[in-house]
């Protein structure tokens, strides 16, 4: 949020953008239908979303088949994809 509050330059074009990602991002991450009925297509792009991650894990915590080796992992890849956006934030920060 704080990198694409700095990145944007209007209100409406925010809020178009956080739309976008959300939407987009929970349709192809498996919120919205079983991740294994999406084509391949869209599984590969799913995988590489913050938000296919996340449910993922939440999936296996609600099933009781959570290992700490998975978690581990799950935290380490939405680490990175929270300090891309922050090194994102930080670049523009001069610009703002």
């Amino acid at each position: 949020g704080l990198a694409m509050a700095l990145t944007v330059n209007t209100e409406n074009m925010g809020i178009a953008i956080t739309q976008i990602i959300a939407l987009g991002g929970a349709m192809l991450s498996g919120l919205w239908i079983p991740f294994e009925m999406m084509p391949n297509f869209m599984q590969t792009i799913g995988r590489f979303l913050p938000q296919y991650w996340a449910h993922q894990s939440f999936q296996d915590a609600m099933a009781g088949t959570t290992q700490v080796s998975d978690l581990l992992q799950t935290l380490g890849i939405l680490f990175a994809f929270g300090l891309v956006a922050f090194i994102i934030a930080i670049i523009r920060y001069s610009y703002f």
